[in-house]
């Protein structure tokens, strides 16, 4: 697009969508569906400034780039004509578009690549309307520079590592002492989880840097921090985007060689807030991670719709299973026998059990019965950025205070 914008600045940038195609074309048979999909394809191409700047989205979604004498409500005419034809009622739908001149659309400078990818997959995936057409016409240069300003804040924080790490205890339920940490990040100057920021992360393509980042401050605190005395093993968590990278994984391996001794002291967690892209790949990472002696545990289980999928495709060491199994089991008959047959099935794989939101005993002696390895939970110990305080339960609570927010543990 910044090419093309070099040398045809008064192209435009369009967005067409068919109003309610999917409901529309349940009632099309397949060959129709075709014939029409490939007639609008012909038109746009025949339409867009270059061959290969015209796609379709599906959904009765489209993108072209276009000529500045591009007659847009006549294309659109044309392609109401063919979907009407294509109506065994001979209605039709209604065509929406949005168009900007690319001179005027802001895609220049810092992140510009990843604001407009973000905004056309926003376009292409939403499926709740609220990504408004209407909105695109008239504020794309505002909705560009507001994705682009949350990339740069991405950016600085994956480069300063503007962030601090905390640690929660996952336990051995029947003994309860702490088999390793989780380490949970907390960005700078922002409350709570970095829920938001993980999720922007993933979308504009920049949660590998981030992965990484968190990666180098996790291996330099085990460097900085041993202790004969306690286990000090610890989690981190990857993105699925992350382990199906390999040029993610050729910059994590080298950063571990400080840990080639200890490999079982830094853990992995596969988050499963993205689809992996390539299985194949990332069980490849996986086990390599492993072979050099790191643990790897898949994350929330039981929510993703690939998860049994995954536990075929992957050999891990440790399973997370989803907090909302562990909440709903001492009130639902069913949910506990999910939660005993995911636990007894991992335990004929030779693959340990982690049981998230632990919040009190009865739900840990639950969890005993289901036969669940580990738990973690406030039960256990909330979030602290300081290991002592679970080591060391009569040290008095510590307080850090991080922009407006206060971490603590009780």
């Amino acid at each position: 697009m910044t090419k093309h914008l070099a040398t045809h600045p008064e192209d435009k940038l369009t967005f067409i969508e068919l109003e309610n195609y999917d409901e529309f074309a349940k009632k099309l048979k397949r060959e129709t569906q075709q014939e029409l999909s490939e007639t609008i394809n012909s038109y746009l191409r025949a339409s867009s400034s270059e061959a290969n700047s015209a796609a379709s989205f599906g959904n009765g979604k489209y993108g072209i780039i276009g000529r500045p004498d591009l007659d847009l409500e006549k294309l659109s005419d044309e392609i109401s004509r063919q979907v009407k034809a294509a109506d065994p009622s001979g209605v039709g739908l209604k065509v929406e578009k949005a168009s900007i001149a690319l001179a005027d659309s802001g895609i220049s400078g810092g992140n510009a690549a990843q604001a407009l990818s973000f905004m056309i997959q926003q376009f292409a995936q939403d499926q709740n309307q609220t990504f408004s057409l209407e909105e695109l016409a008239h504020s794309l240069p505002e909705i560009l520079a507001r994705i682009q300003k949350t990339a740069h804040r991405i950016k600085s924080v994956i480069d300063g590592a503007e962030f601090m790490m905390v640690f929660q205890p996952i336990v051995d339920i029947k003994t309860r002492g702490i088999h390793h940490y989780e380490v949970l990040a907390r960005i700078n100057g922002e409350t709570g989880s970095p829920q938001d920021f993980i999720k922007s992360a993933e979308d504009l393509n920049l949660i590998k840097g981030f992965d990484l980042a968190l990666c180098r401050k996790a291996i330099n605190w085990l460097e900085d921090n041993p202790s004969k005395k306690h286990n000090r093993s610890i989690a981190v968590n990857l993105s699925a985007a992350s382990i199906g990278d390999k040029e993610f994984l050729s910059q994590l391996v080298p950063m571990l060689a400080p840990l080639k001794n200890t490999p079982d002291s830094l853990l992995f967690e596969i988050t499963e807030s993205t689809k992996i892209p390539d299985p194949v790949l990332a069980n490849k990472a996986i086990q390599s991670l492993r072979k050099l002696g790191h643990k790897v545990c898949l994350d929330d289980f039981g929510v993703g719709e690939a998860s049994l999928q995954y536990l075929r495709q992957f050999q891990v060491d440790i399973l997370k299973i989803d907090g909302s199994y562990v909440r709903e089991a001492l009130g639902d008959e069913t949910s506990a026998h999910i939660l005993k047959a995911i636990a007894d099935l991992c335990k004929k794989l030779k693959i340990h059990t982690v049981a998230e939101m632990v919040e009190d005993e009865e739900t840990t002696q639950l969890l005993i019965d289901c036969n669940v390895d580990l738990g973690q939970g406030y039960y256990f110990g909330r979030p602290c950025n300081d290991v002592s305080v679970f080591e060391e339960p009569d040290k008095p609570r510590v307080m850090v205070r991080r922009g407006e927010t206060m971490e603590s543990w009780s």
